[in-house]
C-alpha cells in the first residue's frame, strides 16, 4: 500500500433517506439551508481547478501494486460504493427514486468497437468491448449538503446528504445517499482519501440556497454582528493579513465622519459618509471544506474550515457580470 500525506493548501496558506426535515436539524442552530455544489472529483487534476471550485489532495492511500497507475478521483470510489450496495443509489437529488446498480450499469455502459484484420484468413472481425467508465471517470461531483450556523459559537457545521458523479455539463449520473455520521471523526491521517475544496462559481448564496431555519436575521447580518466584537474570532483580509479588532466595524457598511477642506473657499467642514460594503451587495458565501473518506467504515466526513462572504462591485463597468470579490476570510473554530 502506498500512502501519501499531502500538506498543500489552497491559495489561503493560513487556513488549514429523503430530504432532511427541519426536525432533524441539531438543536441551537440559528440558521440552516440546503446547498448544492459541483466540485472537482480529482483534486490532483489541474484542468479541473478554477471553475466550480479549487481543490487540493491532502491525504491519499493507494492499494495499486508496484507501478500501476494511481487513480486519485473520488468518483472511482463512489462507483465501488454503489456497486457494493453500502451507499443506496437514487435517480433524484431528493432521494425519492431508488435505482438498482444493475439498472445503472446498463444505462451507463459504453461500447467500444474495434475492427481487427486477420492476415491469414483475410477477414475482418468486429470486436466489442464494454466499458463502465462514464460515472467512474466523470470529472466532477454533484453534492447536496445541509449548511448550519450556530451564532453562540460562531461556527459552521456541515451535513453531506447526497453526492454523485457529475459530467462536464453539470449532469449528475446518479445520487448516493451518504450515511449519517455520529461521534467524533477518526484521525484524518488514517483515512484513505482526503481533499480540500474552495468553492468558486458553485459558492452558495441567498439566490441558490434553500433555507430551513432563517433565524432572527439573514445569515450575513448574524455573521457581521458576531464578528464585529469578538477578538477571539480570527479574520483575514483577501491578501491573507490578520484583521485587527479595530478594523472590523467597517468590514461591512459603516458611517465615518471626516474633516474635509475646500481648496477654493479655504473652508473646513465635517462630512459623514458611508464606507464599506452594504450587506445587500453580498451575493454568496465562499466555503473552504475538508473531506475525508474512510473506506474501511465506508464513511465520508466533511467539515467547513473557513468561509468568505463575496460581493459584486457596483462601481465596476458591468456590475451584473463582474466576478465576485472577497470581503474577508473567517477561519471557523474547530468543532467540539
Amino acid at each position: 500500500m502506498r500512502t501519501f500525506v499531502l500538506l498543500g493548501f489552497l491559495t489561503l496558506s493560513h487556513i488549514a433517506p429523503a430530504q432532511e426535515s427541519v426536525q432533524s436539524t441539531p438543536a441551537f442552530i440559528d440558521w440552516s439551508a440546503f446547498i448544492e455544489l459541483i466540485l472537482p472529483a480529482d483534486p490532483s487534476h489541474p484542468e479541473l481547478k478554477g471553475v466550480y471550485a479549487e481543490s487540493d489532495l491532502i491525504q491519499f492511500s493507494s492499494k495499486a501494486p508496484g507501478l500501476a497507475p494511481i487513480n486519485y478521483s473520488l468518483n472511482s470510489r463512489l462507483w465501488d460504493l454503489a456497486k457494493s450496495g453500502h451507499w443506496p443509489m437514487y435517480e433524484d437529488v431528493l432521494l425519492t427514486k431508488p435505482i438498482r446498480f444493475e439498472t445503472a450499469m446498463v444505462r451507463y455502459m459504453q461500447l467500444d468497437t474495434l475492427v481487427e484484420f486477420d492476415p491469414e484468413s483475410l477477414e475482418e472481425r468486429l470486436l466489442v468491448d464494454a466499458r463502465l467508465d462514464a460515472p467512474a471517470n466523470a470529472p466532477y461531483i454533484g453534492v447536496r449538503q445541509l449548511l448550519m450556523y450556530r451564532d453562540q459559537t460562531a461556527s459552521f457545521e456541515l451535513r453531506t446528504i447526497a453526492l454523485g458523479p457529475c459530467s462536464e455539463s453539470g449532469e449528475v449520473y446518479f445520487w448516493l445517499r451518504v450515511p449519517d455520521n455520529t461521534g467524533p471523526m477518526p484521525d484524518p491521517t488514517e483515512m484513505e482519501w482526503g481533499a480540500r475544496f474552495k468553492t468558486l462559481d458553485s459558492s452558495p448564496g441567498p439566490a441558490t440556497w434553500d433555507e430551513v431555519i432563517s433565524g432572527l436575521a439573514p445569515l450575513f447580518t448574524q455573521l457581521n454582528d458576531r464578528l464585529r466584537q469578538d477578538p477571539n474570532l480570527t479574520l483575514y483580509s483577501p491578501q491573507g493579513k490578520l484583521v485587527a479588532l479595530g478594523d472590523r466595524p467597517c468590514l461591512f457598511s459603516c458611517k465615518k465622519t471626516e474633516l474635509v477642506i475646500d481648496p477654493v473657499q479655504f473652508s473646513e467642514q465635517m462630512v459623514t459618509r458611508t464606507v464599506g460594503i452594504d450587506e445587500e451587495e453580498l451575493v454568496d458565501l465562499q466555503l473552504v471544506q475538508e473531506w475525508y473518506l474512510d473506506e474501511r467504515s465506508r464513511r465520508l466526513y466533511t467539515r467547513v474550515s473557513a468561509v468568505a462572504p463575496r460581493f459584486k462591485d457596483k462601481q465596476a463597468e458591468d456590475p451584473e457580470n463582474a466576478s465576485p470579490q472577497l470581503l474577508f476570510y473567517y477561519r471557523c473554530p474547530p468543532l467540539r
